[in-house]
């Protein structure tokens, strides 16, 4: 999905225009849930690709942020068979959260990409 609008992000960074892409991950990358190997590992993937479109455009001054949010009370966690297992003592803290960002926009902060995300 991120392929399709790259030329449109490349073609605003050379016109001086703001070139932000945000992908939506999760902190299940870093710790796993029991029955949910599949999830943890599609959203490593989103991760692993910011990192690399990261280095792809950063030169080309398209920022590339990839946030990882904590658990967020779903329809999704009603299924949980172990509920056990994501809970964490910081879950409902908002620092909880991570937001990775990087190449290089003058002015364009990891936290207000993430504030337009949500």
């Amino acid at each position: 999905m991120a392929g399709g609008a790259v030329p449109d992000l490349i073609a605003a960074a050379e016109r001086g225009d703001q070139a932000d892409l945000v992908n939506i991950s999760s902190d299940a990358v870093h710790r796993g849930f029991p029955n949910f190997a599949v999830y943890c590992a599609t959203k490593a993937a989103v991760t692993h690709l910011a990192h690399t479109l990261r280095t792809e455009l950063g030169p080309r001054q398209v920022s590339v942020t990839h946030i990882e949010p904590g658990l967020v009370e779903t329809e999704l966690t009603a299924h949980l068979t172990h509920p056990e297992s994501y809970e964490t003592p910081d879950r409902h803290h908002p620092q909880h959260a991570r937001t990775c960002s990087g190449g290089h926009r003058g002015g364009s902060s990891p936290s207000r990409r993430a504030n337009q995300a949500m």
